[in-house]
């Protein structure tokens, strides 16, 4: 089995990647945190999903309506959630978080 030490390394904060470093603040205080793109697209990648929907509907001009939704889900803990409401303030602040049993979602 080949030894991935060399790959990453945690240490104080910090994550040494192939020569780059990472510094991730955990700290609660910090109110302008801003998501990377990248970050978010691999978050969706990972835990996100894109659902389309069409439905009848005799109000709509073609007899039909069409609703987009995306999703991203995290288990409950208070650090997804942190991210979740980070996720949220990505797009604007549109969206809606909902905690269920076993999961949170935006």
């Amino acid at each position: 089995m080949r030894n991935n030490s060399s790959l990453f390394t945690l240490k104080d904060k910090e994550i040494k990647t192939k020569n780059k470093i990472r510094t991730y603040c955990t700290s609660e205080n910090r109110k302008n945190i801003k998501l990377n793109p990248w970050f978010v697209t691999g978050l969706s990648d990972g835990d996100g999903s894109l659902y389309i929907t069409m439905r009848k509907d005799s109000t709509c001009r073609f007899g039909f309506s069409i609703s987009l939704e995306y999703k991203v889900v995290a288990g409950v803990n208070p650090l997804n959630l942190k991210l979740l409401e980070l996720v949220q303030s990505f797009f604007k602040g549109v969206g809606i978080i909902k905690t269920r049993t076993l999961t949170n979602t935006w």
